[in-house]
């Protein structure tokens, strides 16, 4: 029995190497279902070109999203078979450790990298649009945002370069998941803060949830929670990082299913919202989403709700609609509230 202590750390973390490949599949089966309902929700209107521009980049994005997840879980099954499989290296840790600027070990982190890049600055433009489009709102966010960028271009030099040993590059790489998690907290709490302020606003004016297909203190428990996986997942993975357990890298793993499935079940929450609040306002009791029934009051419900409004108006609409009195938001115009889903780029996915 090998009782080398290096030797039993290296198998140890080998298993949790394997058990991270098992666990990714695992959040991106989750991550295909909930895609594929997302998809079939958007896809599912007239005529997604003639959303707004916010709407088509969010369909956009997600789509994009999506496309790196498969790619990444791809290239993660493959170094498993080369690693465990062919057994390239003398172990299979070594293939991790001492081939680190192969192809495939390379780009898994530079995806692991722009996967998240792609969904902080999807909850920076939301944060964006939440607040009126006010830049000095997302200026400390943008400026972290920045931040990783530049780290992960430096360490993905180093790699290739090994212009520093280790122990100095250490302190620059061990700034990465705690600022993360800093911009994730700030971004959902200036949009959380933004969203009881309308609401305080609401209640004072003696107007709540007016104008708009969802009220607004469910959207904002929509979006806390809907950011709750990832904010998890980093509160688990700093202080494993830095007591360097192995089992950051199953964190790691879950990681980059675990930022689309936040915005596409953020999608699909806010139209199951949007559907109960119609068929709330219409009179009409069901546990049955529209589009999965045959009953025509639900199927009309589901593109058209009591006062001829888009059912998928951005949150800045739902904040502008909910400050008029009640007699103001029916009599506005179906044209009027789509030119202001524009001009906020109004969204399903926006909110």
């Amino acid at each position: 029995m090998d009782t080398d202590p290096a030797s039993s750390a290296d198998r140890r973390t080998q298993s949790y190497i394997l058990a991270a490949i098992f666990v990714e599949f695992i959040f991106y089966g989750a991550y295909v279902v909930l895609y594929a309902v997302a998809l079939y929700l958007m896809t599912r209107r007239k005529s997604i070109y003639n959303d707004s521009w916010g709407a088509r980049m969010f369909f956009i994005a997600i789509n994009v999203m999506f496309i790196q997840a498969t790619l990444h879980i791809c290239v993660n099954f493959y170094r498993g078979i080369r690693a465990y499989g062919e057994v390239v290296f003398e172990t299979p840790i070594n293939y991790f450790e001492q081939n680190y600027t192969s192809w495939d070990n390379l780009s898994h982190i530079v995806m692991f990298g722009n996967m998240l890049w792609f969904g902080d600055a999807l909850v920076i433009y939301r944060c964006y649009v939440v607040w009126n489009r006010n830049i000095w709102i997302i200026a400390l966010p943008l400026l972290l945002l920045a931040y990783s960028v530049v780290l992960n271009l430096v360490l993905y030099a180093w790699w290739e370069l090994d212009f520093a040993s280790p122990e100095e590059m250490h302190p620059v790489i061990s700034t990465g998941y705690p600022l993360a998690f800093i911009q994730n907290f700030l971004t959902t709490g200036l949009i959380t803060y933004k969203l009881w302020a309308q609401y305080r606003e609401s209640v004072k004016a003696g107007v709540i949830a007016y104008g708009g297909p969802v009220r607004i203190i469910t959207v904002m428990r929509i979006v806390i929670e809907s950011a709750a996986l990832y904010t998890v997942e980093l509160m688990v993975i700093i202080p494993l990082f830095f007591v360097n357990h192995p089992a950051q890298f199953v964190i790691q793993s879950a990681l980059v299913p675990s930022v689309g499935i936040i915005f596409v079940l953020m999608a699909i929450r806010l139209h199951l919202a949007q559907q109960e609040e119609i068929l709330r306002n219409n009179g009409i009791q069901s546990v049955i989403p529209p589009w999965f029934s045959n009953d025509p009051r639900l199927q009309q419900t589901s593109t058209h709700n009591g006062d001829g409004v888009d059912p998928e108006l951005s949150l800045e609409v739902l904040s502008t609609a909910t400050t008029k009195p009640p007699q103001l938001v029916n009599r506005a115009s179906e044209a009027t509230l789509n030119r202001k889903a524009d001009e906020a780029g109004g969204s399903l996915g926006e909110v």
